[in-house]
């Protein structure tokens, strides 16, 4: 199972543990959610999907237990697969619960809100930087991007030729980033689907609460618009 489709996992399993979707999320979002988590959102979280260098590691021969691959392939994954058998008994939604509960109650709480800190869906880049088509970039897909484009020179490249990199401490070391990455795409997607449909990161409020919690913008007439 690849990099992208787990964060696409890990986001549902965000709603439903959230209580996000009041407004159709469910209905309408379950069945775009996949195709946006793995052609988008989700893979924008994988380093090495990011990346110029080698043609994002495509073609730079590596070894994973044994086996020859490339190191985009051992990132997309290779290193996923090896971190669900060995740690969560091969159960993709064990791992999902587990990230959730740390994004909830544990090592991601505090860091959980900054991920979102830009979920805009509709915010652009300046017109100076439109490509030839005239196409404005929105603008939190790059933020996400770059935050992803960190690990490629600080740990993704950094490793020893001829070692296998499934076997060695550099698996040990990529499991944080993995994880991370992962659970902070999942919720950059569950956050993203729900304002589309609902308006805001966390969706109608209940009953009684009087309007949208955490509204994100849409743009302002000049085009910039906002987080």
């Amino acid at each position: 199972m690849k990099f992208g489709t787990l964060a696409g996992l890990i986001s549902l399993a965000i709603t439903g543990a959230y209580g996000w979707g009041a407004s159709g999320h469910h209905a309408v979002g379950h069945r775009i959610n996949r195709y946006v988590a793995m052609e988008f959102l989700g893979d924008i979280g994988q380093p090495l999907h990011v990346e110029n260098l080698a043609v994002g590691g495509n073609t730079i021969k590596v070894t994973c237990g044994g086996n020859t691959t490339n190191l985009h392939a051992l990132w997309d994954t290779s290193l996923v697969e090896k971190l669900i058998a060995k740690e969560y008994e091969s159960s993709v939604t064990g791992w999902a619960h587990s990230l959730v509960s740390d994004i909830k109650y544990g090592k991601y709480k505090k860091s959980a809100a900054d991920w979102v800190s830009c979920s805009s869906t509709t915010a652009k880049l300046h017109p100076v930087n439109a490509t030839a088509e005239g196409i404005v970039p929105l603008k939190c897909p790059l933020v996400w991007a770059k935050d992803s484009n960190v690990y490629d020179c600080s740990y993704v490249f950094s490793y020893a030729n001829g070692t296998d990199l499934c076997d060695t401490t550099y698996y040990d070391n990529a499991v944080p980033i993995i994880e991370s990455q992962i659970a902070k795409q999942g919720y950059r997607l569950a956050a993203w689907l729900n304002v589309l449909f609902d308006g805001s990161v966390k969706g109608p409020s209940k009953p009684g609460n009087g309007g949208h919690d955490e509204k994100l913008g849409h743009d302002h007439d000049d085009g910039k618009g906002h987080n």
